[in-house]
């Protein structure tokens, strides 16, 4: 019994659990945050995801997500950024080149959970931030 229990321990351990990822946030750059917050997805699943389907949600509203640059999909082990504004976006990072979605939210600067939804409405990453993990107006991002 003790081994079953081990081998199914190690089975369970060693298997890859595959998802989308929310990998970084942008909720307060320094000076103005207004149309300057981002955030970046990873695929880490074995399929290309178109996300114009999925909904972005944040403060209690599913935001509908739609492409503004590159490829409309991301590609397997891809990153893509969903910005608020993706003009300025670009104008922050002009050297930017992959997939730029386009939403429409506010990310608030004290801290709340964000959550990427496939196209049934069923919540595929969830990320609780605050301000004391970082990016409180200082420059930076937070990242997985």
């Amino acid at each position: 019994m003790k081994l079953l229990i081990f081998i199914s321990i190690f089975i369970f351990a060693s298997v890859k659990v595959q998802a989308v990822l929310i990998s970084e946030i942008m909720y307060d750059p320094q000076g103005s945050d207004t149309d300057k917050e981002w955030i970046e997805i990873y695929n880490d699943t074995g399929n290309v995801i178109d996300f114009t389907s999925w909904k972005f949600f944040e403060s209690g509203v599913n935001h509908g997500i739609s492409i503004s640059s590159g490829d409309r999909s991301v590609q397997p082990s891809g990153y893509a950024i969903i910005a608020d504004n993706p003009t300025k976006f670009l104008i922050d990072f002009p050297n930017f080149n992959g997939v730029l979605y386009d939403s429409s939210f506010s990310l608030s600067n004290s801290g709340e959970q964000l959550i990427m939804k496939d196209t049934s409405g069923i919540s595929i990453d969830t990320v609780n931030y605050v301000t004391t993990i970082g990016g409180n107006n200082d420059g930076s991002s937070l990242s997985l």
